[in-house]
Parts: C-alpha cells; sequence; structure tokens
C-alpha cells in the first residue's frame, strides 16, 4: 500500500475526508492545500495510524481534529 498524502486538521462528512494535504506523492497540490477526498470505501489503523482508502484508490493518513474541537 502506498499513502498518497497526509491529510491534517481533516474531518468526515457525508462519507468523503476533508483536511489540509502534506506530502501529496503525485504532486496534485502544494502542502496546506485543503481538499475533499473521493468517497471514503475503507478505513483501517496500521501502527496506530488512521488511513482511508478512498473510491480513486488513494491511501490516505489521517490527522484529525478532535472532537471537542469541532463544536
Amino acid at each position: 500500500m502506498k499513502i498518497t498524502g497526509t491529510l491534517k486538521n481533516a474531518y468526515i462528512v457525508a462519507n468523503i475526508a476533508v483536511g489540509d494535504i502534506y506530502g501529496d506523492i503525485e504532486g496534485r497540490f502544494p502542502d496546506g492545500s485543503s481538499i475533499s477526498t473521493s468517497d471514503i470505501m475503507k478505513r483501517f489503523e496500521v501502527d496506530g495510524k488512521t488511513i482511508i482508502q478512498t473510491l480513486s484508490g488513494s491511501h490516505y493518513i489521517l490527522e484529525e481534529i478532535p472532537d471537542e474541537d469541532l463544536s
């Protein structure tokens, strides 16, 4: 599995992830760009990190906003 990038300040809404992308290996987005993913197909943990797989086949590490910061 190849990690496409890391989504920081990420949150899930309507089965997509929204966040700031860092380390995009495909070179589509500069670090810190706000993106939304395609539909999330799978969510799992690897070495204590949350990974999502999207419909387009991308794999992102999620660094989510804590629930208490969303209010």
